[in-house]
């Protein structure tokens, strides 16, 4: 087993144990996010110092979030500002509630940038509820606003990879998932993600899946 393989294969064991004990504690959130926040992060090697002060804030809210339950689903909320319960939370809110703890609310901002330029969001219908949580709309703006980095994962890119960065993928069938780049590293100097799939956590993963989009907010 070659080490990109040895890596999934630690991160699916990883995952299998929070599944199997968020079903089990599906009604003991607060035993769920206890364990969660106190799981080892397999692969960590070392620590990096994020390059601004404004990326190591990103970092801070990403991380504060580990524990959080994956949910997804339609919530009216308030704007601007407006959150889903703290507890719960898909892929998309750990960026969302990361740059929010930098001072930066993507709810305004890509609300109004779809309402600006729709056509740069197709198939995009305005919702102040929903319109900043949706993967494929987060993607749009960053590459209208923010900083487009490398997606390829090599020794001549590793620098490019920073603490704070953003990530998006291309999953098994289709569908986007999101992360914010920790200052953690492995073995390989690599940053390791913090992401939201069951529940969030900070993960040894960022050449798991095909990766779409490497972004940089504020730029």
């Amino acid at each position: 087993m070659n080490l990109k393989a040895k890596r999934r294969f630690r991160g699916l064991i990883e995952t299998m144990v929070i599944v199997a004990l968020a079903v089990w504690l599906s009604h003991c959130g607060p035993i769920l996010r206890f364990y969660a926040r106190h799981v080892p992060v397999w692969g960590a090697r070392g620590l990096v110092q994020p390059r601004t002060e404004s990326a190591a804030l990103v970092v801070a809210g990403a991380r504060a979030q580990i524990g959080t339950v994956y949910d997804a689903d339609y919530v009216p909320i308030a704007y601007p500002g407006g959150d889903v319960p703290s507890e719960r939370g898909a892929c998309s809110d750990v960026v969302i509630r990361a740059l929010r703890h930098a001072g930066v609310d993507l709810q305004p901002l890509i609300h109004e940038d779809i309402l600006l330029a729709p056509a740069a969001y197709p198939g995009a219908e305005p919702d102040p509820n929903i319109d900043h949580r949706r993967c494929l709309n987060q993607t749009q703006f960053f590459s209208r606003h923010g900083l487009s980095l490398t997606t390829e994962v090599s020794s001549s890119t590793l620098g490019e990879w920073q603490p704070g960065d953003l990530v998006y993928w291309r999953q098994p069938g289709d569908g986007l998932h999101t992360g914010v780049l920790s200052n953690r590293v492995n073995a390989q100097s690599l940053p390791l993600v913090i992401h939201n799939s069951r529940v969030c956590l900070e993960q040894n993963c960022l050449t798991d899946w095909e990766i779409t989009g490497h972004f940089r907010f504020p730029p």
